[in-house]
């Protein structure tokens, strides 16, 4: 009988190896796969993590890890997804802390976030913080306690998802998430920043500003919206990184809504600080220092979420805060750490540039000279760095629209973009319009790249009118072997 027992122990374990395996297979593509292939990297370097954070994608769009770190010395990482609600973070916090132990944790919190989801679209929207992790007790335990079971059957098993009762597994995947061109963003160690500003400009007065201030030290009415369940989680979430030894730091990004004069935000900070008193934690609410940070429309790139501009001002804040009210030992005299961080691109045209950029020497017309070129690796971003001739000048510049196509090895067609791919090109276009920046009396063009590609079979220059094509202006130049590093 126990040999029987046994048997089907490892039939089973079979099985649900087998599925697993299958189920990388079945698993969409989206930004949060970049995040966990990034940790794991992390996890298998045995580096350690000082400052963990969790929660929504204002989590992952306002604290920017290179920024945090080039303060406080610290290695930290972001953690945070799209919708994600409290009760999938403490699943997040409990997966990631199997292999880290983080000194602070940070959770960034509004009203939406600690409520349960409910309705399928909120429902798919968690999904994604889980597909990209390993089978575990815990990613078990969470899916059965957030999803209804047809829900958790697909997440914890993706193989079994069936198209209108068809088969339709692949076996490709891709372990890369390419941005969409448009979206203009670049990642950092789950940070992403995204070079948007919001449509309305819209700049609060500093007599909005002193109201929310106002409100908040006179409101005494209680905040009833969340329930004992949902409350139970956000004191789990609390508690089990506590009993992980880490200090808890609560945080709110700001966002326009907080503002209205009827939306309850008084009512909702003063529920998180009453929070804070009862299980000894930290809240820093950005929405109470707008006029310290001095926030506008440009540090924006929608009413609720920060661009790069804002997430630098947020995290230099942040690591300020944390600086003040922390005890985090300082990595600056440890050299691994210190190879790691990235350069900024004003320090590596000082320091590098001269000695690692290719020379081109090259006219494209008679005046606009190429000196040298360099595609260099920025922490999540890659930048295209032309160095050109100290005669040209914006008014020459403002003439053309630069073309720039990289082409790839065959192995490498599945990372091109979207619209590539689609029109079976073998190269991404990455034609922009070209301005002058000067940096340390030089004058350069940047251009900032979103691809997971670190090799080039092949890149182009060539110029057209800037109104739109109408034939090609000049000469072309080609450069073969181009290695992003």
């Amino acid at each position: 009988m126990k040999i029987f027992i046994l048997k089907i122990i490892i039939l089973v374990g079979f099985i649900v190896g087998i599925l697993c395996w299958l189920g990388q297979y079945k698993i969409p593509s989206h930004h949060y796969m970049n995040t966990v292939s990034y940790f794991n990297t992390i996890k298998k370097e045995k580096k350690e993590i000082d400052i963990a954070i969790y929660g929504s994608s204002r989590a992952y769009c306002s604290y920017n890890p290179k920024i945090i770190d080039s303060v406080l010395k610290t290695r930290s990482f972001n953690f945070g997804n799209d919708a994600q609600r409290v009760i999938v973070s403490k699943y997040i916090l409990k997966e990631t802390l199997k292999d880290i132990k983080p000194k602070l944790v940070v959770l960034d919190v509004y009203p939406p976030s600690i409520s349960n989801p409910v309705g399928e679209k909120a429902l798919a929207y968690q999904m994604k913080s889980y597909y990209y992790y390993n089978f575990s007790f815990d990613k078990f335990k969470s899916v059965l306690e957030v999803f209804p079971f047809e829900n958790a059957k697909n997440l914890i098993f993706p193989a079994l998802k069936r198209n209108d009762f068809k088969y339709d597994l692949e076996f490709k995947k891709s372990n890369d998430y390419i941005h969409p061109r448009q979206a203009k963003a670049s990642e950092y160690r789950g940070f992403v920043g995204y070079d948007l500003v919001m449509k309305e400009k819209i700049n609060l007065s500093t007599k909005q500003i002193k109201a929310l201030g106002e409100k908040v030290k006179s409101n005494t009415s209680s905040y009833d919206k969340f329930s004992e369940e949902e409350i139970s989680s956000l004191v789990g979430f609390i508690e089990y990184a506590k009993k992980e030894n880490a200090e808890i730091l609560l945080v709110v990004a700001p966002y326009y809504s907080a503002f209205k004069e009827k939306g309850g935000y008084a009512e909702f900070h003063n529920f998180i600080t009453k929070l804070s008193r009862e299980h000894n934690f930290n809240v820093l609410d950005f929405n109470l220092h707008w006029d310290k940070i001095k926030y506008n429309y440009k540090d924006f790139k929608d009413k609720g979420h920060l661009s790069s501009i804002g997430a630098n001002k947020t995290s230099k804040y942040l690591a300020d805060y944390v600086a003040e009210h922390y005890k985090l030992p300082s990595r600056e005299n440890d050299p691994l750490w210190r190879s790691e961080q990235p350069l900024n691109l004003n320090s590596f045209i000082k320091k590098e540039y001269k000695k690692k950029a290719k020379t081109l020497n090259a006219s494209l017309t008679e005046d606009l000279k190429l000196e040298s070129f360099k595609i260099k690796k920025f922490g999540g971003d890659k930048k295209l760095i032309i160095k050109l001739d100290s005669k040209v000048t914006d008014s020459i510049l403002k003439k053309y629209k630069l073309g720039f196509h990289t082409f790839v090895n065959e192995e490498d067609k599945d990372k091109l973009a979207g619209y590539s791919k689609s029109k079976k090109r073998d190269y991404d276009a990455w034609d922009f319009d070209p301005e002058i920046k000067e940096i340390e009396g030089e004058k350069y063009i940047i251009k900032t790249l979103s691809t997971p590609i670190t090799h080039y079979r092949k890149i182009k220059f060539f110029l057209y009118d800037r109104s739109g094509y109408k034939g090609l202006i000049g000469e072309t130049l080609e450069i073969e072997n181009v290695e992003i590093n």
